[in-house]
């Protein structure tokens, strides 16, 4: 079964390499420094910022685990409903992606990367054209998971300029790490709003920036991925209450649609300080040590049918990219036809390079 998943991701990967400019057509969600939302509840009180776009429907459960629906965006500023307390404990009542894929027999393995490599901190410059001081936060997440028994892979691949686009380009990025059949996936980024009181917080002792998980809504993982970051804000309240912000649920698929088991980790803003992001990935490491630790002590695993799944959603991926690449290429319905019969046939694949020799 691994041997399967890891050949039906990298044949994924390839076509993705052919189709790719498609998808970068793609709207997706980017953080702009000088742009940012503001959030109130319906009192007007102020609820949080974000540099990511805010959209009627997005969803968000703050620091006191309350949950919010956002019902009114005028320019920057949304208004949100509440919705009730939420309970996470319940997200540990079912058997979970997580947990079917971790294996008492062997360490868990987490894939990082970094869609937005040129995000840094205050002092000096908070964006590079290269690799940014986000690339040292995942140097201090890989080397605390380590040392918490966890085997960490991390791509210092960079996915340039730092725009919306960087989430396709990214894609292959995140597609060649699943290939490795990790336990977990993160997308390490940070904040661009210029508050950093919003995520200065004392956590046991030691102050630090707090930390946002970012949940897409437009991918088919959505459920599973919402369960894995309940559970880590559970498991975060109990042994470091206040290192984690909040969860925000945002209109884009970051990634997530490859894996059920994927989240876009934000650690503080750029007028924080790298040292803080630094200490509240140390923390986030034992979080999620701990995690696969109840997981494995609980449950038993059993990750063909996850590894299944996830490698069934690349190909339906795959094949809605090609479908629309299809579309575009001919211009109609009878053209889409007309192709999948070529494909069906093996011309597909010859007709794409004639054209490029021409």
């Amino acid at each position: 079964m691994k041997k399967l998943y890891i050949t039906l991701s990298l044949l994924v990967i390839i076509l993705l390499s052919l189709l790719i400019p498609v998808a970068a057509n793609q709207n997706f969600t980017e953080h702009k420094i000088g742009y940012f939302y503001q959030v109130y509840n319906e009192n007007n009180k102020k609820l949080f910022s974000t540099a990511m776009k805010v959209s009627v429907g997005d969803r968000y459960i703050s620091q006191e685990n309350i949950e919010y629906k956002i019902i009114e965006v005028n320019n920057y500023k949304a208004i949100a409903e509440r919705v009730g307390k939420v309970n996470l404990k319940e997200s540990f009542a079912k058997k979970s992606v997580v947990s079917q894929r971790v294996e008492a027999a062997q360490k868990p393995v987490v894939a990082i990367y970094h869609t937005h490599n040129a995000e840094s901190y205050l002092p000096g410059d908070f964006s590079t054209y290269g690799h940014g001081e986000i690339h040292s936060v995942g140097e201090s997440f890989v080397a605390a998971l380590k040392k918490n028994g966890i085997q960490p892979i991390q791509s210092d691949n960079l996915h340039l300029p730092h725009d919306g686009g960087a989430y396709t380009r990214s894609q292959a990025t995140a597609i060649n790490l699943l290939a490795k059949n990790p336990t977990a996936i993160f997308d390490i980024h940070r904040d661009g709003i210029p508050n950093k009181r919003e995520y200065l917080e004392n956590v046991n002792g030691r102050q630090i920036s707090q930390i946002r998980l970012v949940v897409g809504r437009q991918n088919p993982n959505q459920e599973a991925n919402d369960k894995f970051a309940r559970q880590l804000k559970a498991i975060s309240d109990q042994n470091y209450p206040g290192l984690i912000r909040d969860i925000f649920y945002g209109g884009g698929a970051y990634n997530q649609q490859f894996s059920p088991h994927s989240l876009l980790l934000e650690f503080g803003t750029y007028v924080t300080s790298q040292d803080l992001a630094e200490k509240s990935a140390q923390m986030m490491a034992v979080v999620v040590a701990d995690l696969f630790k109840r997981q494995t002590d609980h449950m038993k695993e059993d990750i063909s049918n996850s590894s299944l799944q996830t490698a069934f959603n690349l190909i339906l991926f795959t094949l809605g990219v090609l479908l629309l690449y299809f579309y575009l290429t001919t211009g109609s319905i009878a053209g889409v036809k007309e192709r999948i019969k070529d494909a069906y046939h093996g011309n597909f694949l010859d007709q794409i390079k004639d054209k490029d020799q021409k």
